[in-house]
Protein backbone atom coordinates (compact mmCIF):
# COMPACT_ATOMS: atom_id res chain seq x y z
CA UNK A 1 0.00 0.00 0.00
CA UNK A 2 2.63 2.01 1.08
CA UNK A 3 4.69 1.82 -2.02
CA UNK A 4 1.47 2.90 -4.38
CA UNK A 5 1.15 5.74 -2.57
CA UNK A 6 5.15 7.01 -2.80
CA UNK A 7 4.27 5.87 -6.57
CA UNK A 8 1.16 8.00 -7.02
CA UNK A 9 3.09 10.89 -5.38
CA UNK A 10 5.74 10.38 -7.60
CA UNK A 11 3.72 10.43 -10.38
CA UNK A 12 1.76 13.93 -9.49
CA UNK A 13 5.14 15.65 -9.04
CA UNK A 14 6.66 14.18 -12.53
CA UNK A 15 2.89 15.93 -14.05
CA UNK A 16 3.84 18.72 -12.34
CA UNK A 17 7.39 19.20 -13.12
CA UNK A 18 6.59 18.61 -16.71
CA UNK A 19 3.61 21.10 -16.86
CA UNK A 20 6.09 23.94 -15.23
CA UNK A 21 8.40 22.72 -17.93
CA UNK A 22 6.27 23.26 -20.77
CA UNK A 23 4.94 26.48 -19.27
CA UNK A 24 8.20 27.50 -19.42
CA UNK A 25 9.33 26.47 -22.55
CA UNK A 26 6.25 28.13 -24.01
CA UNK A 27 7.18 31.64 -22.10
CA UNK A 28 10.42 31.45 -23.63
CA UNK A 29 9.56 31.06 -27.07
CA UNK A 30 7.29 34.18 -26.75
CA UNK A 31 9.93 35.90 -25.46
CA UNK A 32 12.44 34.78 -28.21
CA UNK A 33 9.89 35.60 -31.38
CA UNK A 34 9.59 39.04 -29.39
CA UNK A 35 13.16 39.64 -29.29
CA UNK A 36 13.57 38.55 -32.73
CA UNK A 37 10.92 41.12 -33.84
CA UNK A 38 12.40 43.94 -32.42
CA UNK A 39 15.80 43.17 -33.25
CA UNK A 40 15.00 41.67 -36.91
CA UNK A 41 11.95 42.87 -38.39
CA UNK A 42 12.73 42.73 -41.58
CA UNK A 43 13.54 39.24 -41.63
CA UNK A 44 10.72 38.30 -39.77
CA UNK A 45 8.43 40.27 -41.96
CA UNK A 46 9.95 38.16 -44.83
CA UNK A 47 9.34 34.71 -42.92
CA UNK A 48 5.86 35.89 -42.78
CA UNK A 49 4.94 36.20 -46.41
CA UNK A 50 6.74 33.32 -47.10
CA UNK A 51 4.94 31.39 -44.89
CA UNK A 52 1.17 33.29 -45.48
CA UNK A 53 2.06 32.24 -48.89
CA UNK A 54 3.32 28.49 -47.96
CA UNK A 55 0.20 28.78 -46.87
CA UNK A 56 -1.80 29.85 -49.68
CA UNK A 57 -0.34 27.55 -51.70
CA UNK A 58 -0.99 24.34 -49.49
CA UNK A 59 -4.26 25.28 -49.41
CA UNK A 60 -4.91 25.32 -53.17
CA UNK A 61 -3.46 22.37 -53.66
CA UNK A 62 -5.58 20.54 -51.29
CA UNK A 63 -8.81 22.60 -52.45
CA UNK A 64 -7.69 21.07 -56.00
CA UNK A 65 -6.97 17.31 -54.86
CA UNK A 66 -10.16 17.67 -52.46
CA UNK A 67 -12.20 18.68 -55.80
CA UNK A 68 -10.02 15.86 -58.02
CA UNK A 69 -10.77 13.20 -55.42
CA UNK A 70 -14.64 13.89 -55.12
CA UNK A 71 -14.90 14.44 -59.01
CA UNK A 72 -16.49 17.78 -59.21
Amino acid sequence: MADTRADQIRETIREGAAQQADTARRELGEIVIDATDEYFPEAVRKRRRRDVASGMVLGLLVGYLVRYAFGE
